[in-house]
C-alpha cells in the first residue's frame, strides 16, 4: 500500500478538467485535504486504501472540481437571505405592486423585521411586474408611514424608499442628483427647484439608502451575513466565493468573522477602488496571495456604469426605450465621468500590486476601462471586466491584445434577455450579451459568474445559461454565442482558477491540488444540454471534508475537526427558550442543556456531560424544581461533579473555579459565575447579573449589557452587546467574534471566557444559538445543538 488515504470516491463520472495529461479517472484518493491520486479504480482501492479510509461510492453521481465564483456579493448572499424577497419566478412569488407590498409588510411583523430600524426588501423586478414600472413613494407609503421603507431593484443599482426614507435621506425638490446617479422626480424640474423625488433612486442617490437601512438591521443579523452567504454558497456547489467591491471596514468585519466562525468555503475579496487607492497607507487592503482563516484579499474593484435592465448602464447607442422622463437619445451614463480619475485608479492599483476588477456593463464603459488598462500596463494577475454585457466584438479583440480576462454574468440571457429584445436593446445588440463565443474564439480564458444577489449563486443554472442561452420565454437569445458543457464547466472551475491566480492549487481533480470537489446528480457534459438546469448538487466538499448538506450521510467525506479544546476544560451550554429578562412578572424559564464535547486527558474518545432540562419560577410561585434533573461527570475534568442544587460550587482540575446562581426575579438575575486562578489573564470574566448585583460583587463581575466592558484586561478585549434590559437583545454572536485575537488563539481562555458567556446567555434563543454555532466553529470543540 502507498500511503493510507482519508477518503476514496469511486463509482461515477469523474471530471477531472485536467490541462495536462490523461482526463479519465475511475477513483479519486485524498490525503490531509489534498488529492493524492487518480486513477484506475482497482488500483486506487488497493494501493490506497486502509483501515481509517472513508470509501464513498458515488452510485454513477458525477464528481466534478468545486465550483469557484468569479464574481459575487458574499455579504449579499447572506442579506438576501434574511430580508424580505421580492423576487419574480422562479426564485420568488411577486407578480405585482399588491404582492411586493404584502412582502414587505409581512417581513415587518417577521422576526428580523419587527428588530429592524428600516423595513427592507430586494429583488423586485419592474420588467416582471405587472403594472410595469418600479414602486413609488406613494406606493410604498402603503407599506408604512411609520417606518422607513426601502424596496431594491433586481440589479442592486436601483431602489424605492417611502415618503419617511426620503426624509431620512433629506432628499427633496432642493436636492439635486449626485454625480453617478440619478433621484428620479414626481414632475419636470421648475428652477430652482428640481423637482419633487418620486421615491425611485438610481446607482449613486440609491447607495446611501441602502447604507442607512443596512446599518439599521438587527446586529445579531450583521454578525450572521458572511457565515449565512458562505453556507448558502457551498449548497450550490461552490468551493471559492468572492466578496466584490467591499469596503474596507467590511474587509476588517469579514476577517474576524471568519477568525472566530470559520466558514465553509475560501473567499477572495476586493476593495472599492476609490476608498483603497486614496488612503494615505501603501496597503489598505492586505493583498496576499494566501488565505487567512479561509480569507484573502487580492485587490480592488472599480464600478464605472451601472445596470442594462435598470438602464442605468453607459452606452455608445441610445437605449431602444429610454426611462419615463429621459430623451430619445438616452444612452445611461458614467460612474466616474473623469477619465482621468479611472486610469489613475488602475494605474495606482497595477503599480501596488493589486489585481483589478471593474464593473462594465456598457460598452462606453468599456472603452473608458480599456484606455486606463492601456495606459497602467499589464497587472501580476489578470485585469477582470466584470460583467462586459454589451462589449462589441472589436472590444473583445482589445481583451485578447491587453490581457484582460472577461468575466460575463450569463444568465443575463434568461432573467432579463427578453426585456433587452423588446425594451432595453432592441433585437440586434440583445443577441450578442455576454459574448462567450467571441471569448473563445479569441483564446480567451473567459469565466461565468452569478452577481449574487443579483441572482442566486446557482451554478447549475450558470452552466445552463451559457450552453442555451434560452430566456425565460423559451427563445434562444444569440444562438451563435452558445458554448459546450465542457468551455461552460471549465468557466467556473479551472477557468476561475486562472482568474484569481490560482490554477495551480484549485479548479481541477489533480494530483498536490486541493480536494475542492462537489458531486452532481448527473454530468452535464453527457446529459442533454436542455436538461442541464435540472441536475442536482448533492454534495459540497472543501479540502475533503464535506459543507454540504451541514450532516453529511453515512461514510460522509469528512474527517473529524482539528482537537482544539484545552486538555482540562469542558464546556456547559444553555439554550434559552424565547423567553424575555423584563417579562412582566417575572418568566418561568425552561432551556435545553446542550452536549459538551472534549477531551480529557490520556482520553482517545470524548466524554459527554449531560443534562435535560433546568427551571426557574417568577417570585412568589412554587419552589422550582433542580437547576439540573440530571448531570453527568466528565471524568478526567471534574474534582466534583455539578449539584442538583442552586449554590453548589464546582472546581475544574486546572483550579477554574464556577458557581451557579438564581434566584428568578424579573430581572433575570441569573447567570454563572467564572472565578478563575490568579494566573488566568481572564480573572474579570465576568457574570451574567443585575447592576446591583454586579456591584454588590465587587470587581470579579461586570454586568453583562454594559456595552464595550473589557472582560480581558490583559488584552483589552471587549464584548459588544445591546443591553438585555431592555427587552431586545442583539448581538450576542459578537461576544466570541469580538474578543481579541490573542485571546482567541489561546486553547486555555477561549473555554473560560466562553464558559461565563453561555452563562450569560438567558435572553433569546436565536442568538443563543448564533454564539454556540460561532464557539463551536472557532473551537473545533463539537459543541451542537
Amino acid at each position: 500500500m502507498a500511503e493510507q488515504a482519508d477518503l476514496i470516491l469511486h463509482g461515477g463520472d469523474i471530471v477531472r478538467l485536467a490541462e495536462h495529461g490523461d482526463e479519465r479517472g475511475e477513483a479519486v484518493a485524498v490525503k490531509d485535504g489534498t488529492i493524492a491520486f487518480v486513477g484506475p479504480e482497482r488500483e486506487v482501492l488497493e494501493g490506497w486504501r486502509g483501515p481509517r479510509t472513508v470509501v464513498r461510492d458515488l452510485g454513477g453521481s458525477a464528481l466534478l472540481p468545486g465550483f469557484i465564483d468569479a464574481h459575487g456579493h458574499l455579504g449579499g448572499i447572506g442579506l438576501q437571505a434574511v430580508i424580505a424577497n421580492l423576487l419574480a419566478d422562479p426564485d420568488g412569488d411577486v407578480t405585482d405592486l399588491a404582492s411586493l407590498k404584502d412582502k414587505l409588510r409581512s417581513w415587518a411583523a417577521g422576526p428580523v423585521g419587527a428588530d429592524s430600524d428600516w423595513i427592507i426588501g430586494f429583488g423586485y423586478d419592474d420588467a416582471m411586474l405587472a403594472e410595469g414600472r418600479h414602486p413609488t413613494r406613494d406606493d410604498l407609503d402603503e407599506v408604512s408611514t411609520d417606518r422607513p421603507v426601502l424596496a431594491i431593484h433586481q440589479s442592486f443599482h436601483l431602489g424605492a424608499v417611502n415618503s419617511l426614507g426620503l426624509k431620512r435621506l433629506r432628499y427633496s425638490a432642493a436636492t439635486p442628483d449626485p454625480e453617478g446617479g440619478v433621484i428620479r422626480r414626481r414632475e419636470l424640474a421648475v428652477p430652482p427647484s428640481y423637482g419633487e423625488p418620486d421615491g425611485v433612486l438610481e446607482e449613486k442617490a440609491f447607495t446611501p439608502a441602502s447604507d442607512l437601512a443596512f446599518v439599521g438591521l438587527p446586529q445579531r443579523v450583521l454578525l450572521m451575513l458572511f457565515a449565512t452567504g458562505a453556507a448558502t454558497a457551498a449548497s450550490f456547489g461552490f468551493t471559492t466565493v468572492q466578496e466584490g467591491g467591499t469596503t474596507l471596514a467590511n474587509l476588517k468585519a469579514l476577517r474576524d468573522t471568519a477568525a472566530a466562525v470559520p466558514l465553509p468555503v475560501d473567499v477572495v475579496a476586493y476593495v472599492k477602488a476609490d476608498e483603497a487607492t486614496s488612503s494615505p497607507l501603501d496597503d489598505p487592503i492586505g493583498v496576499s496571495d494566501e488565505y487567512v482563516d479561509g480569507v484573502r484579499a487580492a485587490g480592488v474593484k472599480l464600478v464605472l456604469d451601472g445596470s442594462p435592465q435598470g438602464r442605468t448602464a453607459w452606452l455608445t447607442e441610445p437605449y431602444l426605450t429610454p426611462p419615463p422622463g429621459k430623451p430619445e437619445d438616452y444612452c445611461g451614463y458614467p460612474a466616474v465621468p473623469d477619465d482621468a480619475v479611472v486610469a489613475k485608479q488602475i494605474g495606482t492599483a497595477v503599480e501596488r500590486g493589486w489585481q483589478v476588477l471593474a464593473h462594465v456593463n456598457g460598452d462606453a464603459a468599456i472603452d473608458q476601462f480599456l484606455k486606463g488598462v492601456e495606459a497602467a500596463g499589464p497587472g501580476r494577475r489578470p485585469t477582470v471586466a466584470i460583467h462586459a454585457q454589451t462589449a462589441r466584438e472589436e472590444q473583445v479583440d482589445a481583451f485578447a491584445r491587453l490581457g484582460v480576462l472577461p468575466s460575463f454574468f450569463s444568465m443575463h440571457t434568461y432573467y432579463w434577455g427578453d426585456w433587452y429584445r423588446e425594451t432595453v436593446l432592441g433585437e440586434q445588440r440583445a443577441e450578442s450579451i455576454s459574448p462567450a463565443r467571441w471569448a473563445i474564439d479569441r483564446g480567451l480564458r473567459y469565466t461565468s459568474h452569478h452577481d449574487a444577489p443579483v441572482a442566486l449563486p446557482n451554478a447549475i443554472a450558470v452552466l445552463s445559461s451559457q450552453v442555451t442561452r434560452r430566456t425565460r420565454s423559451g427563445h434562444v437569445l444569440g444562438p451563435d454565442q452558445r458554448v459546450s458543457a465542457l468551455e461552460a464547466v471549465r468557466a467556473i472551475t479551472i477557468n476561475a482558477a486562472h482568474q484569481y491566480g490560482e490554477q495551480d492549487r484549485k479548479g481541477s481533480i489533480e494530483v498536490g491540488k486541493v480536494a475542492d470537489l462537489v458531486i452532481l446528480s448527473a454530468n452535464p457534459l453527457t446529459v442533454d444540454p436542455e436538461e442541464i438546469r435540472d441536475i442536482k448538487v448533492i454534495e459540497t466538499i472543501k479540502a475533503g471534508t464535506t459543507v454540504h448538506p451541514p450532516a453529511a450521510p453515512t461514510g460522509m467525506a469528512s474527517r473529524p475537526p482539528p482537537d482544539r479544546t484545552h486538555p482540562a476544560v469542558g464546556l456547559l451550554l444553555l439554550k434559552p427558550a424565547r423567553c424575555c429578562p423584563t417579562t412582566p412578572g417575572g418568566c418561568s424559564r425552561r432551556a435545553s442543556l446542550f452536549r459538551a464535547v472534549g477531551r480529557p486527558p490520556g482520553s482517545r474518545s470524548a466524554s459527554v456531560l449531560r443534562g435535560r432540562s433546568w427551571n426557574t419560577s417568577p417570585p412568589g410561585s412554587p419552589p422550582a424544581a433542580p437547576m439540573f434533573h440530571e448531570a453527568l461527570q466528565m471524568p478526567g475534568y471534574l474534582k466534583h461533579p455539578p449539584e442538583t442544587v442552586r449554590g453548589r460550587r464546582w472546581r475544574f482540575k486546572d483550579g477554574l473555579l464556577g458557581t451557579w446562581w438564581s434566584h428568578g426575579t424579573p430581572s433575570g438575575d441569573q447567570g454563572v459565575r467564572i472565578t478563575a486562578p490568579e494566573t488566568n489573564h481572564c480573572t474579570r470574566a465576568a457574570a451574567r447579573c443585575t447592576p446591583a448585583r454586579a456591584a454588590s460583587r465587587g470587581s470579579g463581575t461586570v454586568p453583562f449589557w454594559a456595552p464595550c466592558r473589557e472582560v480581558c484586561p490583559s488584552h483589552s478585549a471587549r464584548i459588544i452587546a445591546s443591553t438585555g434590559a431592555t427587552g431586545s437583545p442583539a448581538g450576542l454572536g459578537s461576544a466570541v467574534v469580538n474578543l481579541c485575537r490573542a485571546c482567541l488563539n489561546s486553547p486555555s481562555i477561549v473555554p473560560r471566557v466562553a464558559f461565563a458567556l453561555f452563562g450569560w446567555m438567558t435572553a433569546c434563543a436565536a442568538d443563543s444559538t448564533a454564539l454556540m454555532d460561532s464557539l463551536y466553529a472557532r473551537t473545533g470543540s463539537g459543541l451542537r445543538p
